[in-house]
């Protein structure tokens, strides 16, 4: 059932890797993840993997949490 999965694949030739961890995490989380085509898997080349995983961790971390009906 893998075809339910909508999956993200990080090659080691991207420009901006900060960039592209924001859009990850905007892509995974918008609409609190319950989007049909959430980003639900995330595969990165083991060059790149040391130097994502931190960029990833802080771009979902810099995502806005709350009621958006408050702001």
């Amino acid at each position: 059932r893998d075809y339910l999965f909508y999956q993200m694949v990080v090659e080691p030739d991207i420009d901006d890797e900060s960039d592209v961890a924001r859009r990850i995490a905007a892509a995974a989380y918008g609409y609190a993840g319950q989007s049909c085509i959430s980003v639900q898997r995330v595969f990165v080349a083991a060059a790149l993997a040391d130097r994502f995983r931190p960029l990833l961790v802080a771009a979902m971390a810099a995502l806005a949490t709350g009621d958006p009906a408050e702001d």
